[in-house]
């Protein structure tokens, strides 16, 4: 197809109904995004037919000098022959189209940095995934049926891997290789082992959704550049009594565990920014965390506090949320 990126845009535009946001190197299009907050789930083609689709995809498919592609949310359920001529793309957000499976389309695009393939039903990674040795971002969230990630095992640049809503139990073996790991997100994982600790370079980490997990892996607190946890909706009663040596922590939520106590240590976060306690059992705050001199806000919501007891004097600058904030029910006495 002898055509000008320009010229193929432009009948991009026209089947999509709207302008598309792209940006250009020269004549060449460089970057399209088939999303936009104004559309229904975000996806500007979600509504449209599927040969509609179809012939949208296929123009795509001839703008060979794309980086930047995200069709996010534009339940496209296949990608055309023709797309496997995209083989410069750097980032291919994928999200939410019910496609089935990793596309066979994506397999020869060795200059992918960034792929988001969550939310799409996906039960088997293709062994071709983990021929991507320049990938840093991945994101699998939400293929509730995907029961092995064993193919992801050669990509040992990856930065960020997102895991959530799968149901793996135990964190693999080989993630613990994964050294330049930046951001870890896990889902309904309860065993892991003290080579946690290798992951020294993580400073976003959560596992969420185990009932399972009463208590946290002890090699967590040797992750000294650890700047956020989520550890909410799992069932921990305690937390390592040397939790402040975390000292980078900006922020933390502990939502929805069994908590009935803070250990001291923590006085020691002073870059604490953010801590939501909400929906735990502690019947009393500990005067700690009112002198942490940057907490910005606090959740203690759906905590049988005791209304007896002295609470801290938090500084004004401190947002401190004591009513679960989806309520629509009347506070008794109010």
């Amino acid at each position: 197809m002898n055509v000008s990126d320009r010229t193929i845009l432009e009948q991009i535009e026209r089947k999509v109904g709207r302008p598309v946001p792209h940006r250009w190197n020269g004549e060449r299009c460089v970057e399209l995004d088939l999303t936009a907050e104004d559309s229904l789930f975000s996806g500007l083609i979600r509504r449209h037919s599927p040969s509609e689709k179809d012939e949208i995809m296929q123009l795509i498919g001839h703008l060979t000098a794309l980086k930047h592609l995200n069709l996010r949310r534009n339940k496209l359920h296949q990608l055309p022959a023709n797309f496997e001529n995209l083989s410069e793309l750097e980032q291919l957000n994928l999200g939410s189209n019910y496609l089935g499976s990793v596309p066979p389309e994506i397999r020869h695009f060795q200059q992918l940095k960034y792929l988001q393939l969550a939310n799409n039903d996906i039960t088997i990674l293709p062994e071709f995934i983990g021929s991507y040795r320049q990938l840093e971002y991945l994101t699998l969230h939400k293929n509730i049926n995907l029961k092995s990630v064993d193919a992801l095992a050669p990509l040992t640049s990856l930065k960020s891997l997102n895991l959530y809503f799968l149901n793996l139990v135990r964190l693999p073996a080989f993630v613990y290789r994964f050294n330049r790991l930046v951001t870890l997100t896990l889902w309904n994982m309860r065993d892991f082992t003290d080579d946690l600790a290798t992951l020294g370079n993580l400073e976003y980490f959560s596992v969420c959704g185990t009932p399972s997990l009463r208590e946290l892996p002890p090699a967590l607190t040797q992750l000294k550049k650890l700047r956020m946890i989520r550890v909410f909706q799992n069932s921990l009663d305690r937390l390592p009594g040397d939790f402040g040596e975390l000292e980078n922590l900006e922020q933390i939520s502990l939502y929805q565990n069994q908590l009935t106590q803070l250990p001291e240590s923590m006085a020691r976060l002073q870059k604490l920014k953010k801590l939501n306690l909400g929906w735990n059992r502690l019947a009393r705050l500990p005067e700690f965390i009112a002198r942490l001199p940057v907490l910005e806000w606090l959740a203690v919501f759906e905590n049988p506090l005791d209304p007896a007891g002295e609470s801290p004097r938090f500084a004004p600058t401190t947002t401190v949320l004591r009513e679960w904030p989806f309520t629509t029910l009347a506070v008794p006495g109010k």
